[in-house]
């Protein structure tokens, strides 16, 4: 039984040592199988490590560069906004230049004109100035004239008793024309209108007024005309006395008067509406109407007429 159990124990023990190199065989296989297999995959491995690796820094470099282009991109729009603002900062004042330079042309003609203007403004100032001083020379002379004007008219109506009223028409009346009643009044009215002189009263009435008016249009004779109504009233007058007032002297009927020593140039251009009444000519030297009864063959006895005095001869309307 010793010699069973020694065999026993010798088995185990020698069972002990083939597990042992067993075991020793499968490390060792273990670690050959474990190096044949870990070293490419290793080194695969390391290879993708280092392009995974390489390619986080490759990205982290992309980002860094795409956060320079943009920043450029961002730099180039501002550099592209600015250049815009520029042009058209640069576009505006070739505008305003230009606007400036037409401006500048128009001004130049406006001056032009404007000297020019002044140059004629002088010159008509100049003739006004000159017409100014001829007018002012010319009223003196009116001023003058009028004054002699109404010197005459005066004298008219001390000599002559004639007197002119406006109205409808124009009345003239006359006195110291009978000889009886010196400050009888004898008148007449006439009135122009249309070109058209019409006798609108008469006082005392006279024959051949109608063929006398259509002489007096015929002829616009307007002075003419009176002197003739004043032969007429004389005539009346002379018809109206007895046969033996024929031999009274006829200076009773007429007064003799200087008319004033005047010369009177009236320029009707000049002259106002006042002064255009009558445009008539007063001679002296005038041979009175031959059909005057009143006519004296003595000088004294005559009525004197200013040769002098020159009404000028307008025509006489409502």
């Amino acid at each position: 039984m010793e010699e069973i159990s020694g065999g026993g124990d010798t088995t185990k023990n020698t069972m002990a040592s083939l597990g042992i190199l067993c075991e020793k065989d499968i490390e060792e296989q273990r670690l050959q199988i474990d190096s044949f297999i870990a070293s490419p995959f290793q080194r695969s491995m390391d290879s993708v490590l280092a392009r995974a690796k390489a390619t986080a820094q490759s990205q982290v470099e992309l980002a860094n560069v795409k956060a320079d282009l943009r920043e450029a991109e961002d730099e180039l729009v501002n550099v592209l906004a600015v250049k815009t603002r520029k042009e058209a900062k640069q576009m505006g004042l070739r505008d305003s230049i230009s606007a400036t330079q037409s401006r500048i042309q128009v001004v130049k003609r406006t001056l032009q004109l404007h000297k020019s203007n002044k140059e004629e403004h002088s010159k008509t100032i100049s003739h006004r100035l000159q017409g100014l001083s001829v007018s002012k020379d010319n009223a003196g002379k009116v001023t003058g004239n009028k004054s002699n004007i109404d010197e005459a008219i005066s004298w008219y109506n001390q000599a002559l008793g004639f007197h002119v009223e406006a109205g409808h028409g124009v009345k003239f009346t006359f006195t110291n024309i009978d000889a009886k009643r010196p400050t009888r009044e004898f008148s007449f009215t006439v009135h122009y209108g249309n070109d058209i002189y019409t006798l609108l009263d008469c006082n005392p009435h006279l024959d051949d007024m109608d063929e006398m008016v259509q002489e007096l249009n015929k002829t616009n004779d307007l002075f003419g005309f009176v002197r003739l109504m004043r032969d007429k009233f004389q005539k009346a007058t002379l018809s109206e006395l007895p046969a033996h007032s024929e031999n009274l002297p006829q200076e009773t009927s007429i007064i003799s008067a200087s008319a004033p020593a005047m010369s009177i140039t009236t320029d009707t251009s000049m002259l106002t509406p006042e002064n255009k009444v009558s445009k008539v000519q007063v001679n002296r030297r005038q041979k009175r109407s031959s059909n005057s009864p009143l006519q004296s063959p003595a000088p004294t006895s005559s009525t004197r007429r200013s040769s002098r005095l020159k009404v000028p001869d307008t025509r006489l309307c409502s």
